[in-house]
């Protein structure tokens, strides 16, 4: 009878050793797998924190090059570990906006590799992510080539999901009376670098006053959704209709409202305006003093200077604090904003601008 037993065992011991290895379940193939290679410092825990996983999991897969010892890695070497971090949550909101100069690596599931000049910053702005999110999941550190990095709640799709495009004025109402300066305010989405223009013209569609500004918010550089202000300056000479518009360029959005300009207000410092002409195209050409300054609006701060003295066309003429303003707008093909220049940072006037 002891005979029979140990021959039993021993037929069965040989099955076992002849049995093939059992294969990966079909839930287990479907999970992607990441080349990871080891850090110094790495240990198979802090590697399976990483991908969501287990360390007992990778040292299966990985016995083989690990060796006997699981405490033991050598840097340098490439396991192979299941990324359970990789599927998106439902509600997914992080995405790979594609590779600039200075976050140039590759992406596996949400596993990003960093390339040579890579920043944490350009990184952040890569995934539309806070830089500081993607190190604290990261331990922190310096970032070199190869360096393997989670980006937290990144989906599978390379581009986010198209943003409709909007514009909005929430200040002023419709119907404002506006003084000689006001300040316009409103939201936005789905903007081109977030860029907002906002344009004051008179009931006969001529501009008054135009300026530049950006959406603000967190993610307004992908298409998110922010808001805007900016102030502007009117010198209307007397009680005006006319509209406030918001357009953002090669983006179809638009909107406007229609207001009241006071007329003859004060501007800074109590100034009165004075009566404004607008000039036919070719009808007024100006020529700059090379330095003298140009503002935002009459008595507003200065946004740039005269380089040379060529020709420039004048849009209209007003008057502030008793001395003649013409707006210019050099480049308006390139969406440059109009600008201002007192009658003193000019060398001459052309007869057309009486």
């Amino acid at each position: 009878m002891k005979r029979l037993n140990l021959a039993l065992l021993v037929i069965l011991a040989f099955a076992l050793v002849l049995a093939p290895a059992a294969t990966p379940t079909a839930s287990a193939q479907s999970v992607p797998m990441v080349a990871y290679t080891v850090q110094p410092g790495d240990t198979l825990a802090k590697i399976a924190a990483r991908y969501c996983t287990t360390w007992e999991e990778i040292y299966q897969i990985n016995a083989a090059v690990i060796g006997p010892d699981p405490n033991v890695l050598k840097p340098g070497t490439v396991l192979y570990v299941p990324n359970r971090c990789a599927a998106p949550p439902s509600n997914c909101a992080v995405y790979d906006h594609g590779p600039s100069m200075y976050a140039n690596g590759t992406v596996s599931g949400n596993v990003y590799t960093v390339a040579a000049g890579d920043t944490w910053y350009s990184v952040g702005v890569r995934f539309g992510l806070p830089w500081e999110t993607i190190s604290a999941a990261n331990g922190g550190g310096g970032l070199y080539p190869g360096r393997q990095l989670i980006i937290p709640g990144l989906c599978s799709s390379t581009a986010p999901p198209a943003q409709k495009s909007y514009l909005s004025i929430t200040s002023p109402q419709a119907g404002a009376n506006l003084p000689a300066t006001f300040t316009v305010s409103g939201k936005g989405a789905g903007l081109i670098e977030g860029n907002v223009i906002v344009t004051a013209k008179d009931s006969a569609g001529r501009v008054l006053a135009q300026k530049a500004t950006t959406l603000q918010g967190p993610n307004v550089g992908t298409g998110g959704e922010g808001t805007w202000s900016t102030s502007l300056t009117v010198n209307a000479s007397t009680v005006t209709s006319g509209a406030i518009e918001a357009t953002s360029p090669g983006v179809p959005a638009m909107a406007a409202v229609s207001i009241t300009y006071s007329g003859a207000g004060s501007g800074g410092g109590g100034s009165s305006g004075g009566t404004s002409v607008v000039y036919a195209p070719g009808q007024c050409t100006l020529y700059g003093l090379p330095g003298a300054p140009m503002y935002q609006y009459p008595g507003g701060p200065m946004v740039g200077q005269f380089v040379t003295a060529s020709p420039v066309e004048a849009k209209q003429r007003t008057v502030y604090n008793n001395m003649d303003w013409y707006m210019i707008q050099p480049e308006a093909a390139m969406g440059n904003p109009p600008m201002w220049v007192p009658v003193t940072s000019l060398s001459s006037v052309g007869s057309g601008c009486n």
